[in-house]
């Protein structure tokens, strides 16, 4: 008879809930790689908020930047998925 063990390692508890908000810079428009559902806001895989999601696991992750973004636009329809359960905003 044999017997397996299995190791598991400790368990990682999920990162905060991430919220990238922002303009050209925060959506990676230019470096390729481009996320085909956000259309003219050229969101990039790419880009510095999903490597921070990618590395880090955060319990939910939700990305509203858009290439051309100004601060009116981050004010009317970039803050919809800031919640109370949201604990970084880039």
């Amino acid at each position: 008879m044999v017997l397996g063990l299995v190791l598991a390692g400790p368990a990682q508890a999920a990162g905060p809930a991430y919220v990238a908000l922002g303009d050209s810079y925060s959506s990676g428009n230019g470096a390729g790689n481009y996320d085909s559902s956000s259309g003219d806001c050229h969101r990039s895989f790419s880009a510095y908020p999903y490597l921070w999601k990618n590395a880090h696991a955060p319990s939910s992750f939700a990305d509203t930047s858009c290439s051309g973004a100004v601060t009116t636009d981050v004010t009317n329809s970039q803050l919809g998925p800031l919640n109370t359960a949201t604990g970084l905003v880039s």
